[in-house]
């Protein structure tokens, strides 16, 4: 599989972790869970997502992005919006991170902020994942045979 092809397939995984993370949420609003007993498995939902979206996001920053910026001028405004939305997407993870490392109580008190933040952080990955996934696309249909092999090799030489 190419790296561009790669890239976008990782967002099934991701996207299913953010619909875990949804039901989770909704079973303490409809009451189905507490609070409580929640914080553990967000925990690790948490942990997951951000070892996976630093992974993620870092291939496109430090490889795929810079050489689209240069194969593909037409697509840099695109490009910029994607990373702008990785800077928001890793804020709201890592302030969700915080906030659900607090103690039980303070946790508990904080839970409706934390719901907050993991709408946002939802809704800015979903449009994201959708637009990154446009990206990846018209690049790919873009880029010739002998680009896609010099961006595979970039991509060796980085990670």
């Amino acid at each position: 599989m190419e790296l561009l092809e790669e890239l976008e397939s990782e967002h099934g995984p991701l996207t299913e972790r953010v619909s875990r993370l949804q039901a989770v949420f909704a079973a303490v609003a409809a009451g189905q869970r507490q609070v409580s007993t929640v914080q553990g498995e967000l925990r690790v939902h948490f942990e997951w997502l951000c070892h996976e979206l630093l992974d993620h996001f870092g291939r496109e920053e430090e490889c795929v992005f810079p050489y689209l910026r240069h194969a593909l001028p037409m697509v840099r405004g695109e490009v910029e919006r994607l990373e702008s939305s990785h800077d928001q997407i890793c804020g709201a993870l890592s302030r969700m991170q915080y906030l659900t490392a607090r103690s039980g109580r303070r946790f508990e008190e904080g839970f409706e902020h934390l719901v907050h933040v993991f709408e946002r952080f939802a809704e800015t990955y979903a449009l994201h994942a959708s637009g990154e996934r446009e990206v990846l696309r018209d690049a790919a249909a873009r880029l010739t045979p002998e680009q896609r092999l010099e961006l595979a090799e970039t991509a060796t030489s980085v990670g």
